[in-house]
């Protein structure tokens, strides 16, 4: 079944869309294949996508975030990245949308591990007037999935790869 996901910016501001196929659920959550060449919109104009990814929707409570696991033909080397979102709601089965808080956890294949982005949480926060409970979960959510990327803790280790594999190997 093929997923619409739209991402969005706290103040309603269209990031990306585009189509994902809905891989399967484990006890980490929903699974999105997004196999090349997959086009996307963004604000600056349309796309395509040359690598294969999955995306990893968690349940909640644990649903402030979004995982995606890129394969090695990522442009900018990039293994693992997650988003910092309000809670992603399905407003059927077959779409997605998210709030991006700006915060990202990034793990590049030559294993560097770092928070992106928290010059553009800190502005944004002010500018589209983020609740105060909204940047407290969202530094917290930054924080645990940064430890949780660097101990290789699932589904950060073995999991998430493993779910790439199955998208590229139907």
């Amino acid at each position: 079944m093929s997923v619409r996901c739209e991402l969005r910016k706290w103040n309603g501001f269209r990031t990306y869309v585009f189509e994902a196929d809905d891989l399967g659920r484990d006890e980490h959550g929903i699974w999105l294949g997004v196999p090349a060449p997959t086009p996307y919109t963004k604000p600056k104009g349309p796309g395509v996508w040359q690598h294969n990814f999955v995306i990893l929707v968690p349940p909640p409570p644990d649903d402030w975030w979004m995982a995606s696991f890129y394969d090695e033909r990522h442009p900018k080397g990039i293994e693992l990245y997650i988003d910092v979102i309000a809670p992603a709601t399905w407003t059927d089965d077959a779409r997605l949308e998210a709030i991006d808080l700006d915060l990202d956890v990034v793990r590049r294949f030559d294993g560097h591990v770092y928070l992106k982005d928290s010059d553009e949480f800190e502005e944004r926060r002010v500018e589209m007037d983020y609740p105060d409970d909204v940047v407290e979960r969202a530094r917290a959510t930054a924080r645990s999935r940064l430890e949780a990327v660097e101990g290789r803790h699932e589904p950060f280790h073995t999991v998430g790869p493993r779910w790439l594999d199955k998208l590229a190997s139907p």
